[in-house]
């Protein structure tokens, strides 16, 4: 896709929702030569089109599909999950005991 050459992808679900989202190629079953031929006869028989697709794919690697773009969605997994630590922190020991169980009363007992 950088390239700016539209793909024939095989039709797994994360690369039919990029080609078809973005409109940069053609999904096959990869299991199925004759479709996989097909693609490639289609892209190879309408170049304008193909020059278009490839040109949307290039352009959603550069806007989309970046270090930088990929590196903030990785910070807000992180913060997500230091977000998730911090609001599910176990009870605390105070003084040996743990606050607000049942451990006091056991002893007790």
């Amino acid at each position: 896709m950088s390239a700016g050459i539209p793909v024939v992808a095989s039709d797994f679900p994360v690369w039919r929702k990029i080609v078809q989202g973005n409109r940069c190629g053609i999904v096959v079953d990869p299991q199925d030569p004759q479709a996989i031929a097909g693609a490639i006869a289609e892209l190879v028989n309408h170049p304008v089109q193909a020059e278009e697709m490839g040109q949307r794919g290039k352009n959603a690697v550069h806007t989309r599909y970046n270090w930088n773009s990929e590196g903030r969605a990785l910070c807000r997994i992180y913060e997500e999950l230091v977000s998730s630590v911090q609001t599910h922190q176990p009870e605390r020991a105070v003084d040996g005991q743990v606050a607000g169980s049942d451990l006091q009363n056991a002893r007790a007992a």
